[in-house]
């Protein structure tokens, strides 16, 4: 099933942030749960650390993050030309 459904499910409903921090950290999981997929964050797996908000971290799989990348930025666009 693809990723985009959830990740946009999540920008609508609050979940993901529209917005991040300047600086994006990538780390190998340390279990957890995937912000945007809701599956586990393993160890060897690359995990994106996306600083949202005081001392908030959103923490997605790298492939995740790539969508997300994309879809928050799309979403901003439709935003603002509605």
């Amino acid at each position: 099933m693809s990723l985009l459904p959830f990740i946009r499910l999540r920008l609508r409903e609050g979940g993901l942030p529209h917005d991040s921090g300047p600086i994006i950290l990538g780390r190998p999981g340390v279990a957890g749960v995937c912000d945007a997929c809701g599956k586990v964050l393993r160890k060897k797996r690359l995990v994106m650390d996306i600083p949202s908000g005081d001392h908030v971290f959103v923490h997605l799989h790298a492939n995740c993050y790539i969508f997300w990348k994309s879809e928050r930025h799309k979403a901003k666009s439709i935003a603002r030309s509605a």
